[in-house]
């Protein structure tokens, strides 16, 4: 099992950070290497977003139920392994730290197949680091065009 935990600390609200980050749709036009997203709303809490990565040479896409609990965290959990993922569970929490300031800590958890398990987890790190970095520039472009 690979682990990975994530923290930044923005200055933004709990709100912010969350529409974006449960907005998965939108992934493909701001994460590096997520070159198609989607999300398809199971009922109020739940929503399963979809993601295709391309990354070094390396392709693959996973889905993940996201559980939402609004403004603070979100849970994510494999829909069904494939190829490269036998197991991926994680979490987006929002802790927020003032009215204006809140650190975002991504939390996952995952095993994958074969060769994966030697190639992936370095990708899988570096992807995490550019997720909440272009989250966080996400938010500076929302709130400059607001």
């Amino acid at each position: 099992m690979h682990n990975i935990e994530k923290s930044i600390v923005t200055p933004f609200t709990q709100k912010e950070l969350f529409e974006i980050i449960a907005n998965v749709e939108l992934y493909s036009q701001f994460i590096p290497g997520c070159n198609e997203s989607s999300l398809k709303i199971i009922n109020e809490l739940d929503a399963v977003g979809t993601l295709h990565i391309d990354r070094m040479g390396i392709s693959y896409n996973f889905s993940t139920l996201n559980t939402h609990y609004k403004y603070e965290k979100i849970i994510l959990n494999l829909v069904k392994p494939n190829d490269v993922l036998s197991d991926l569970t994680g979490e987006w929490i929002f802790n927020k730290i003032s009215d204006s300031s809140t650190e975002i800590i991504f939390k996952l958890q995952y095993n994958m197949y074969g060769v994966y398990k030697f190639a992936l987890p370095l990708l899988v790190n570096g992807l995490a680091d550019s997720m909440l970095s272009a989250f966080s520039q996400r938010a500076y472009e929302i709130k400059k065009n607001d």
